[in-house]
């Protein structure tokens, strides 16, 4: 799922909206996997967030702000909706069909109301029948569809993603695929690792320039380059 969006009337999803971050903060929105389906007291701000969270009768958390004398609100479902409405768009355009069944994949340490409020958007965005799987599990049965596990093999597999790390214990019995147990950790992903090289080099930078870009809007244009930084990194390869 695109990790950004914007909020306001238009839809955009995904790469456009990081790239363009900095120059629409008050209408662009990501993390929203961490924030669905919970309630205000239960979130911790993020001093990256491009957002303010206000109350909505107490119990939903969504995203608030002005343009000019408009004043907007969206829920984190609404938000939500919007990212599957792009990907079923793509989808259907690619099927040259209206595709009705669905399977999303979840992080393992969603619960119920991460869930329901997951259904909930994918069915704001026209998809008739949903079925949710654990990313964990859905990357297990992947991975033993690229690679041949020999019988009565145990296998440990690592799912780490933008918001979320997962892992999953299973075991190969008669060329069949059994999950013995799953866990995952929201705050153990891209995202985080994003975090520690922006603070790195935010320390850098107030140490050679007395500059705090944390508490500027440079922290955008600072959180595209450690993002660059990262993928730089993830592809390199060192000699052995």
């Amino acid at each position: 799922m695109p990790t950004y969006a914007t909020i306001g009337a238009s839809r955009l999803c995904g790469q456009i909206v990081f790239d363009r971050i900095e120059y629409n903060i008050e209408q662009t929105a990501f993390n929203i996997k961490r924030l669905l389906g919970k309630n205000v007291d239960e979130i911790v701000m993020d001093p990256l967030w491009s957002f303010n969270i206000v109350n909505y009768y107490n119990q939903i958390a969504i995203f608030g702000g002005s343009v000019g004398k408009t004043t907007w609100y969206s829920t984190t479902v609404g938000i939500c909706t919007k990212v599957l409405l792009d990907i079923k768009s793509k989808i259907d355009e690619y099927q040259g069909c209206l595709l009705e069944d669905v399977v999303f994949t979840i992080p393992s340490c969603y619960d119920e109301r991460q869930k329901d409020a997951t259904v909930d958007a994918a069915e704001l965005a026209e998809w008739k029948h949903v079925e949710l799987l654990s990313e964990p599990i859905a990357a297990a049965f992947a991975y033993s569809y690229e690679k041949e596990i020999p019988n009565n093999s145990m296998i440990l597999l690592f799912d780490c993603g933008g918001g979320t790390t997962d892992i999953c214990i299973g075991k190969v019995l008669n060329e069949k695929l059994e999950i013995l147990c799953e866990n995952g950790d929201f705050f153990i992903g891209g995202n985080d690792f994003d975090k520690f090289l922006i603070d790195y080099f935010n320390e850098i930078l107030k140490e050679k320039y007395n500059f705090d870009a944390l508490n500027s809007t440079k922290k955008y244009r600072l959180m595209r380059k450690c993002r660059e930084i990262k993928h730089f990194l993830s592809a390199y390869e060192t000699d052995k």
